[in-house]
């Protein structure tokens, strides 16, 4: 029996166009930090803090905590309103400008310095949030009605979704400590 591959049919076409997404966003935000000729992202302050160790881990965890959490609350929430194809669709792109946005801008002030900085930035909890995202978007694409399944798989995605807070808030601050010690 010959599948019809309705999941894939409709939104298949998106995985390509995600690297020129992504690629955008790095020409866009390189050109746009070119002509401020200032800090956007990177703020010597920051960097410093970062270097130094000196941010207090319990408020970076509840920030971090609370705003992944209700990033992963909207998505829920507003896939079960009539736009629901069109913001899931969305998504991922976002994700892809955004990603593209940051090494644009690292690269603009670090040169490709700032590639590593931005991967470091993103190891461990970035392929976590990504890989939550991923499974989000599948559960929800298809889904019309909400059982006790639905309602389990949700909660785990919010678990990995706190475990990469954690990841986010403690391991990945020495990690960039580490990679700022180059720059």
């Amino acid at each position: 029996m010959k599948q019809t591959g309705n999941t894939q049919g409709e939104r298949g076409y998106l995985s390509p166009f995600l690297w020129l997404f992504f690629i955008i966003g790095i020409v866009f935000s390189i050109f746009l930090s070119g002509r401020a000729e200032e800090e956007l992202l990177f703020s010597g302050s920051r960097i410093s803090t970062l270097r130094t160790g000196g941010f207090q881990e319990k408020g970076f965890f509840i920030h971090v905590l609370f705003s992944r959490l209700s990033y992963v609350v909207v998505v829920i929430l507003l896939s079960t309103t009539s736009f629901r194809k069109i913001f899931l669709i969305l998504q991922p792109i976002l994700l892809s400008l955004g990603i593209g946005g940051w090494i644009g801008a690292a690269i603009a002030q670090f040169g490709i310095k700032g590639i590593l900085l931005i991967l470091a930035g993103m190891f461990p909890h970035m392929f976590l949030y990504i890989l939550v995202l991923r499974f989000l978007l599948m559960l929800l694409w298809e889904r019309t009605y909400y059982d006790k399944q639905f309602f389990i798989a949700i909660c785990i995605l919010l678990f990995m979704v706190i475990i990469g807070c954690l990841f986010e808030s403690y391991v990945n601050p020495m990690i960039v400590a580490k990679v700022l010690k180059i720059f």
